[in-house]
């Protein structure tokens, strides 16, 4: 899948303010490279969304006081799923700064293909997730890991 330049960008900021925040927006923009009204622009629409928070700094002198940025670890949660085939399957829950929020580990069923396994999988991750007490809406991605040979031609596990 190929990310446009724009949601590049706003990647690029979001991991930016992530490793070295709180960070004001002329440090990001010397951080990602980007200018500074670009950093505006994606800044403006990462707050809209409710991703970053903005500390105002007590003004030490003369001018505007410097506002420090940092990702807002609270407005969403990611979810890593891995696979131990045969063993288990381990669910974590993160917030946007990457703490672990909640880890579940359910028995892996034994299935003889990947097309009888998955439904499986998707069961358990479903009552995983109703089980968790999180608001399915704050869910904002799902990452699954399944140890298996890909054919890169084709994308075929």
């Amino acid at each position: 899948m190929r990310l446009d330049p724009q949601t590049l960008n706003r990647l690029a900021v979001l991991k930016a303010i992530r490793r070295n925040g709180p960070v004001s927006r002329v440090e990001l923009a010397r951080l990602s490279g980007l200018g500074g009204a670009t950093i505006t622009e994606i800044t403006a629409g990462l707050m809209a969304m409710g991703l970053l928070t903005e500390r105002k700094q007590k003004p030490d002198g003369r001018g505007r006081p410097r506002a420090e940025l940092s990702v807002n670890a609270s407005a969403g949660i990611a979810l890593a799923v891995n696979i131990e085939p045969g063993v288990a399957l381990v669910a974590s829950f993160v917030d946007l700064e990457g703490n672990l929020l909640h880890s579940e580990t359910a028995p892996l069923k034994q299935h003889d293909t990947l097309e009888a396994l998955a439904p499986s999988i998707a069961d358990d991750i479903a009552r995983i997730v109703q089980g968790s007490g999180y608001d399915l809406a704050k869910i904002m991605r799902v990452g699954l890991s399944l140890p298996a040979a890909v054919d890169k031609r084709t994308g075929i596990v």
